[in-house]
């Protein structure tokens, strides 16, 4: 029996573990900058293996820009696939098409190489598997095993093939960062152009990596959604458990992706301080701004310069003073039953304002997208659990349908016709927030997506707890005797 020779241990090797075949073939791929092997690199190697051997069904990726996430998930990645899993079908996409080819083309020229080609497993003294003949096209290529590599675009150019698995790497431009157009548009195509795009719906992969834009960016919409893993790179690391994602997420600032990834470096430390120094974040943050660093390199999406308040504005609290005082709900009812991207959501907060006090304790939160019967639903559930507190419905939308309905069976539902503009009204209530009057839960389940929220408004995606927040503090806040918000 013939031993295997060191070289065809290492090409099995290769064959066998993504990360040894990024070593091998980067600087085929890319000759500009060479390859620095980094902790980040065998993460990324690792998660899309992972993703490659059915450990991860769905995942977000957030990384800073020049990490190479593109080389890896879209050129080396599903090359390395056909070495074991020619029969794969896969569909790359980008905001730009032209990128997306343009990683389509690089993958197709690496697979075509000698020393690719060299790795194919043999079926006799053939290739078990080859490309087809080049189609006169550049975005699409597939071998003799019935696989296949096809572009598509979220720019709306999309595919008629089913895939194993749908890969987005970059959903929009960084120029339409604040176009609330475009970040639905994104969030669209991934919700209802590409559901439908799988060969199996039952063994669906989706795989979403891109650096964070906004507050209401696909990468956002995903992680609310949830069940995704999050794969968490910011350039600099920060405090575990800091993470923009909702609790329980399976998280690298967390408990840990599936895989039990877990973010190894402290606070401060550089994602590849070799490529990325000091110096260059340092211009990074002069060149993006704080809400551009925030977002591109910190994956934790802020508002603007111009954003009205920060989370440090709020107070926080581990439990009530008492519960003798003014108890409130207060309800934006611009709902919809459907759960698609794009349609509104019922707000409804429970505030407490102690007895001689200024300040006002956000209690409890509903917020969800149903409509008629299941805002009133949340209504009587408040109602039960607050029995005490006074009912405020901004008489809107579907606000006069519950009101109505509600009026015979709970005493003092109060319609509320607001004045002045959204941001106005924020605007008269921004003088009690940044005072520290208006006090938080120290931990609740909504608190971070809240003040994801009221932190980006107006620049934000939503802002139904926003308006469901203010209805209530003008109404405390209003002058005595003249019933009108104080800002008049």
């Amino acid at each position: 029996m013939r031993l295997p020779t060191l070289r065809e241990i290492d090409d099995e090797l290769v064959r066998r573990d993504f990360a040894e075949f990024i070593k091998r073939f980067w600087g085929q791929v890319e000759q500009s900058m060479p390859l620095v092997w980094t902790w980040h690199f065998q993460v990324l190697a690792d998660h899309f293996q992972a993703i490659t051997d059915g450990k991860i069904a769905r995942i977000v990726v957030n990384i800073p820009p020049g990490h190479g996430k593109s080389i890896i998930s879209a050129v080396l990645w599903p090359a390395w696939e056909w070495l074991t899993r020619p029969g794969l079908r896969s569909l790359f996409g980008s905001y730009a098409y032209g990128l997306a080819e343009r990683d389509s083309i690089r993958c197709r020229e690496l697979i075509r190489s000698e020393e690719y080609r060299r790795l194919i497993p043999r079926k006799g003294s053939k290739p078990s598997w080859a490309l087809k003949p080049l189609p006169d096209r550049l975005d699409e290529f597939h071998n003799t095993a019935g696989g296949f590599r096809q572009v598509y675009s979220s720019g709306g150019k999309a595919t008629g093939l089913r895939g194993h698995k749908v890969v987005m790497d970059d959903p929009i431009n960084v120029a339409d960062a604040n176009s609330t157009g475009a970040l639905r548009e994104a969030i669209r195509i991934w919700d209802q152009s590409l559901s439908s795009r799988f060969v199996d719906p039952r063994a669906v992969q989706r795989v979403l990596i891109m650096q964070r834009l906004n507050v209401g960016d696909l990468a956002g919409h995903c992680l609310n959604v949830g069940g995704y893993d999050h794969l968490s790179l910011p350039s600099e690391a920060r405090p575990l458990h800091k993470c923009c994602c909702p609790e329980g997420t399976a998280c690298s600032q967390r408990g840990g992706t599936s895989i039990g990834f877990v973010d190894p470096r402290d606070p401060g430390q550089l994602l590849n301080p070799v490529v990325s120094t000091a110096d260059v974040i340092a211009q990074a943050r002069r060149d993006l701004g704080s809400f551009g660093y925030a977002g591109q390199h910190d994956q934790m999406p802020t508002p603007l310069e111009g954003g009205l308040v920060r989370r440090e504005n709020f107070g926080a609290y581990a439990q009530l003073p008492g519960t003798h005082g003014d108890w409130a709900q207060s309800w934006d009812l611009k709902g919809s039953a459907s759960k698609l991207a794009g349609t509104s959501y019922c707000c409804g907060w429970v505030l407490f304002r102690p007895r001689g006090s200024a300040n006002v304790y956000v209690v409890d939160r509903f917020r969800d997208r149903v409509g008629i019967v299941g805002a009133i639903g949340g209504i009587r559930r408040f109602s039960t659990l607050y029995p005490t507190a006074t009912i405020r419905v901004e008489n809107k939308a579907l606000g006069p349908a519950a009101i109505e309905m509600l009026h015979d069976e709970i005493p003092g539902v109060v319609a509320d016709d607001p004045d002045g503009s959204k941001v106005q009204r924020f605007v008269a209530c921004q003088p009690m927030i940044e005072a520290g009057n208006v006090l938080v839960p120290e931990m609740a389940p909504w608190l971070d997506e809240f003040m994801d929220e009221i932190t980006a408004f107006p620049n934000g995606l939503n802002d139904d707890q926003v308006d469901a927040l203010t209805q209530q503090l003008l109404h405390w806040r209003a002058k005595p005797g003249g019933g009108k918000p104080w800002w008049t």
